[in-house]
């Protein structure tokens, strides 16, 4: 039973980011396209990536499971690099999409959350 709740937990929030990026909740770098932050000289990645790093932060702050610990092991360049592989392979993206899919695989690998 917890697995099938968790599942609808993350359709649920896949499709509310969907939504509040269309509905401009979400601001900022997060409604850009991924091929814009992919585009983006180097400086305006590091933005990005501050924005990536305050996204995951923020979805700790309301996640009452395991994974509110997200991203314990942060590193800048790890991260970045995460970021950069996923928009190049997806360029039409809203980048929002991309930190939440970084988030969700760091909490999978860090063994707070299961596939």
């Amino acid at each position: 039973m917890p697995k099938i709740l968790t599942v609808m937990l993350v359709l649920l929030v896949a499709s509310v980011i969907e939504a509040d990026a269309l509905q401009g909740r979400i601001l900022s770098f997060g409604t850009n396209a991924c091929e814009d932050f992919v585009a983006a000289p180097e400086q305006s990645q590091q933005m990005y990536l501050s924005w990536a790093v305050g996204f995951i932060s923020g979805a700790n702050m309301f996640d009452q499971s395991d994974a509110r610990l997200t991203g314990s092991k942060y590193t800048p360049g790890s991260f970045l690099l995460w970021l950069k592989n996923y928009c190049t392979q997806k360029p039409l993206a809203v980048f929002v999409e991309a930190a939440s899919k970084l988030r969700e695989e760091l909490a999978v690998n860090e063994g707070l959350k299961s596939r």
